[in-house]
Parts: structure tokens; sequence; C-alpha cells
């Protein structure tokens, strides 16, 4: 069984058989593009799969693997056509909400950051670089998303199975699927062959809610610490090939965990000898002195990762996150 990649811009979904007979699978929903037409990247991925023999409306079951506009933003789209939307709990009011829910994720972000040294000037900038989306993100009913858990099985063709791992980290909800007979695994943006995911910045609410603020009445959820953990159990599968949400299929995975893995292990010393000696620095001035020349996109990516760094060194200290 060889799984079919679907691409929507640089995003790839893949395609199973299903048990059921003349029945499909598809990993990931898809970025909805309208540029340079509407409809764009959908008109796109049902031509791909009629090419393939595989018929749009067959497609029964689609499994996303995290809550970000380019790989659930045609759910809506696919729930309409009749398929089952499957989502990790902490995933699905995300899918439900669309764009709303990514502006307010964007417009925390950019608050948190300014509570960590970010100037205003640039918070200014990369809100005002936001406000023409190039992805949209339609809401998806509740009525279509069904619940999928950690250890979850989906029956596919062959006596195969497909088995859902929760893996939180790049977000709250993420999860990554493995096929155990083959040891076949669909990572999302877990693991990539060419770029080290993100974690991300991710909020929980509080259940009182104490002032008008986007991140007052939410709590910082310390993302990097769990996507090492996730990574490191995903690792103990063995899994012999990698089928990511960006790219081809990728055949050397034991690569591709230990570039991350080594990354933040190097990443991580890095970050810790600048805290040390410059406790009074906030992570966007530690970003300055590590990366004096990059972008002001690149300085918030370099000060996600430092506060991520932080995060984990709170946590093996036992003391309470940022």
């Amino acid at each position: 069984m060889e799984p079919i990649p679907i691409s929507s811009g640089s995003n790839t979904s893949w395609v199973l058989p299903l048990a059921k007979q003349n029945k499909w699978i598809l990993i990931d929903a898809g970025a909805e593009i309208d540029n340079p037409k509407p409809s764009y990247s959908w008109d796109l991925m049902q031509a791909a799969l009629l090419k393939e023999n595989v018929f749009p409306d067959d497609i029964e079951l689609v499994l996303i693997t995290h809550e970000h506009i380019d790989h659930a933003g045609l759910a809506y789209k696919w729930a309409t056509r009749g398929a089952t939307i499957l989502a990790h709990p902490l995933a699905q009011n995300k899918l439900i909400q669309g764009e709303d829910a990514h502006v307010r994720d964007r417009a925390q972000r950019l608050e948190y950051l300014k509570n960590n040294g970010l100037p205003d000037s640039i918070a200014d900038t990369l809100h005002r670089s936001s406000t023409t989306p190039i992805l949209r993100w339609q809401p998806c009913p509740a009525s279509a998303i069904s619940t999928i858990n950690h250890l979850d099985e989906i029956g596919l063709a062959e006596s195969k199975n497909l088995t859902i791992l929760s893996a939180p980290g790049h977000t709250r909800g993420n999860l990554v699927a493995l096929i155990k007979e083959d040891l076949s695994l669909f990572s999302g943006d877990t693991l990539l062959e060419r770029t080290i995911p993100t974690s991300g910045l991710h909020f929980v609410e509080d259940e009182v809610k104490t002032s008008n603020s986007l991140v007052s009445n939410y709590s910082h959820w310390p993302s990097l610490p769990a996507f090492i953990h996730s990574v490191n159990e995903i690792q103990k599968q063995h899994i012999s090939t990698i089928y990511p949400g960006h790219g081809p299929r990728i055949d050397n995975p034991a690569r591709v965990f230990q570039r991350f893995l080594k990354h933040h292990e190097k990443r991580g010393r890095r970050i810790n000898l600048f805290h040390e000696n410059n406790k009074d620095h906030s992570p966007y001035m530690i970003a300055k002195l590590m990366f004096p020349r990059v972008s002001d996109q690149q300085i918030v990516q370099a000060m996600i990762e430092i506060i991520g760094h932080l995060d984990l060194r709170t946590i093996s200290e036992g003391t309470k996150p940022i």
C-alpha cells in the first residue's frame, strides 16, 4: 500500500484506502488558497484525486493532524462532500471557529511577545502584514467533526490499521498516525525533512477572567517540552518511512529524528549560556544578542524558540514556566 500524495500549496495530504471497498481516508484536509482564482487549491486537489482514480465523493474520512490553517483550512469543504472530519479533542474548537481562532491566536502571540520585550514597532508591522491573509479558513460544522483519541485505530485495506498517536507540541491538539504493519508514520508538521518545526506559542484559557486582555485571561502552555517528549516517544516506534505534511516521503527517518533532537540539544545549551550571562535580559534582548542580523519575522521565531527553551529549563528545575 503506497500512500498517494495530494498537494495544496506547499502542503502535502496523503490518501489511503480504507477497509471498506472504494472508500478512502485523507490525512490533512489541505490549505484553502483562492489565488489566482476562487477555489484554486480545492480544484487542484479534486483534479489530483481523479488522476489517481480516487473519486472525491469516496473520501469518507479526513484526519486532521493539527489545528493550523494550512492543514485544516479545507475541512469544511470536505464536510460539505459528506466526509467525516476526525480531530483530536483539543483541536476541534479551532476547526469550528476557523478564521476567528486564527486571528485571535496571532493577536495573543503578538501581545505575549510584546510582554517579553518585542518592540511595539515590530509588533505593529507584523500585525499589518497579517491583515491580508494568503489562506482562508472557513468554520467547519461541529456536526461533521468526530473525536479521535490516542491509540484509536482506523481499518485500512490489506488488513492494516492506522493507529493514532497523540503528539502535543507543534499544537496542543497535534497527532500523528502510524501503520504498525510497515512502520509508516504520517507526521503532519511534527517531523519534516528540511525544517525544524516550531513549537509555537499556545495559550490555555483560564477559568476565571480577570480583564479584557487577550493574554491576561490565558495561561501560556509550555509547548517545546511537550514537543521534544513527543518526538522521543515516536522515535521508540522504529519508524521506517515518514509521510510528512510538507514535501515528499522521507526514507531516512533516523536522520530526521536525530536532526530535530540534536538541534534542540545544541540550541538549548546556547540559549542557557546567554541566559546565565544576561539574566536581566528579556527573550527579545537575548534573541538580538544571539541573532543580531535577522529580519523582524525571524527575530519573532527566535524569541519563540528562546521562550520554549526557557520553559524547558524551568520545568527541568521544577519551577513554574514563564
